[in-house]
């Protein structure tokens, strides 16, 4: 690059790192992709874990969806924040069996970068 009536050249140093925002998901459960509440005793409380780690060089945000239409037994510590890189967070999800009942129930992970560019 040339700046006006200097002569000499000016170098400016660019650099940049493109990234797309990437969460890796862990349960304390057998099965990482599922939490699978086994069969609990009513009045009593059991308690899951999901691990989110960042594992892209850029902030992202996360929120967890579905969590408002969760039987009432289900109850969700976080469902939404944002994870600076290599940071984990852990969102305990408590099931507390009040009467005698089967539950299939979905909670959905997104997660996009910080700037609200659209990158999921």
């Amino acid at each position: 690059m040339l700046i006006k009536d200097n002569p000499n050249p000016v170098i400016f140093p660019v650099q940049c790192l493109g990234a797309k925002p990437i969460v890796s998901v862990t349960t304390n459960t057998e099965n990482n992709d599922k939490i699978t509440f086994e069969r609990t005793l009513l009045t009593l409380v059991n308690e899951k874990t999901i691990k989110l780690k960042n594992e892209c060089a850029i902030p992202v945000k996360w929120r967890l969806t579905g969590v408002d239409k969760l039987s009432e037994e289900f109850e969700v510590s976080l469902t939404e924040g944002r994870l600076e890189p290599t940071k984990t967070v852990e969102v305990n999800v408590t099931f507390k069996a009040m009467v005698e009942k089967k539950f299939a129930e979905n909670i959905v992970l997104e997660v996009e970068d910080v700037e609200e560019y659209g990158i999921k």
